[in-house]
């Protein structure tokens, strides 16, 4: 099934090549599962890649996901996969910027194997924008600051620049990087729904697991909401119009946001007056029954959970 026919797509597929995290930020859902890392396998990375290439689809790929990915010794090779399946698709990396602060050869390695955008994330504790902007390696390349009319993501395929956000934990972020609760894992969870509170992630990103394990949307850190796994599916189509995507999507285009986890999560929606499609002129049908008893179908976590302090 052509991706070019579909009413809506996934702007952003995003690959986690590692679960896990080497900074222990109070604010951040890894603080939420278990310590230990995880790493994406071949398999599941060459099947997500070649389910999105026989789509006829070249979205923007971001090596991100619930964890750091350069912590993922091989992620020079897996670059170069995701360039030789998607000549076309831009390529971004979201980095805490500890490994490449030791290892500046890094940046050189991550731009030969085909990556556009290096996005290094800031925090108030670790403002590695710094070394980045001294470094030699990185003065090769294009440097900007995310901001004040700088996008995070919007690279071409044949790019190769490097992002430094304003930190998280800071006051200074845009609207895609501001503090989210990640339905707990990072913040504690509301206790009301944000009725009325249309969802665009749902609509816009897709995230696949170091597992291939797709739960509802890149918040969902713990993986409240299972999905599918990837390798269960013939086609992206089938993960992307999974019925329990489906159904979730029909309520939350409503605003409606009675179910678990998305009643938990306080992530507003952005520019929601263009869904479904990405002009706004469609419409989902109303959910039903059927939508209502896929949507509250509850399964294990896909990570395993450590308790936040207002969990105990």
């Amino acid at each position: 099934m052509d991706a070019k026919k579909w009413i809506y797509k996934p702007n952003s597929i995003n690959i986690e090549t590692v679960q896990g995290c080497n900074r222990r930020c109070s604010f951040c859902g890894t603080m939420g599962m278990e310590k230990k890392l995880h790493f994406i396998s071949d398999e599941v990375l060459l099947h997500t890649l070649t389910l999105i290439r026989d789509a006829n689809y070249s979205p923007r790929i971001r090596l991100a996901a619930h964890g750091e990915p350069t912590l993922n010794k091989n992620l020079p090779n897996i670059i170069k996969a995701i360039r030789r399946f998607l000549p076309n698709s831009p390529i971004s990396l979201f980095t805490n910027g500890t490994v490449i602060e030791k290892k500046p050869q890094l940046v050189d390695e991550y731009f030969k194997a085909g990556l556009n955008n290096l996005i290094v994330d800031e925090y108030t504790d670790h403002l590695v924008g710094n070394f980045v902007r001294n470094d030699q390696t990185c003065r090769k390349y294009h440097i900007v600051e995310q901001g004040s009319g700088v996008s995070l993501l919007e690279v071409t395929h044949k790019e190769k620049r490097i992002c430094i956000t304003p930190p998280i934990d800071g006051d200074k972020n845009t609207m895609n990087r501001k503090l989210c609760n990640q339905l707990g894992a990072a913040l504690p969870p509301l206790k009301r729904p944000l009725q009325g509170k249309k969802c665009t992630v749902i609509f816009r990103e897709l995230t696949v697991r170091h597992d291939g394990n797709i739960a509802i949307c890149c918040n969902d850190f713990r993986g409240y909401y299972f999905v599918t796994n990837i390798l269960e599916c013939n086609t992206l189509a089938e993960a992307w119009f999974h019925p329990r995507f489906e159904s979730a999507r029909k309520l939350l285009y409503l605003g409606n946001r009675n179910f678990f986890p998305c009643n938990k999560c306080d992530v507003l929606g952005n520019r929601v007056g263009l869904l479904p499609d990405s002009q706004g002129q469609k419409t989902m049908p109303e959910p039903t029954e059927v939508d209502w008893e896929i949507v509250n179908k509850r399964y294990e976590p896909l990570a395993v959970i450590e308790k936040r302090p207002w969990e105990e």
